[in-house]
């Protein structure tokens, strides 16, 4: 992480912010686009991007459900960093620079995005083996679609939206 992009997380984490507007004065958010749950800006100043995505939750009027959403992301990025059991899903894992638990605010890196090609096709039914082969508890199905991944300075495939892996069923 370069300097700029420390101070940009050290603004955030000082600012808490709730929406993007909050950020405007100090920083120029380009929006890259929006999910089901959540709006995802570049972070840049001026026209530079400083390589980092803040996500905010949605802008409907219920947020609740996009804050658990990100919850459930945050969650399931610690679970598979955590657990031996999910070792083969660690690489596809993005680095959260900054979670707010409480706004569902999240800060990552930036990637490019993953393009549909058999390459990815192929990733993409490995990835959903492994996912229903290791975490058979999750409510959802995941949504392997290729806007939810992105690809890294090596050319690997990183998970931009791990929401669904951390919805689980119920224990009975």
């Amino acid at each position: 992480m370069n300097a700029a992009q420390k101070k940009f997380i050290e603004h955030v984490v000082d600012l808490s912010p709730k929406s993007v507007e909050e950020l405007r004065p100090d920083y120029h958010p380009r929006f890259i686009g929006e999910g089901a749950f959540r709006q995802a800006f570049d972070v840049r100043i001026g026209r530079k991007s400083l390589g980092l995505v803040i996500k905010f939750p949605a802008d409907r009027a219920d947020r609740r459900e996009d804050i658990y959403h990100a919850r459930d992301e945050i969650s399931a990025i610690d679970r598979v960093r955590t657990d031996s059991h999910l070792l083969a899903l660690r690489r596809y894992m993005p680095e959260v620079l900054y979670f707010d638990h409480a706004y569902g605010v999240t800060v990552v890196q930036k990637h490019n995005p993953a393009h549909r090609s058999g390459r990815f096709d192929g990733f993409a039914a490995a990835f959903d083996a492994m996912l229903n082969d290791l975490i058979p508890a999750m409510r959802y199905e995941f949504d392997s679609h290729v806007e939810n991944f992105g690809v890294t300075k090596r050319g690997d495939y990183i998970l931009l939206d791990a929401g669904l892996l951390g919805a689980l069923k119920a224990k009975r």
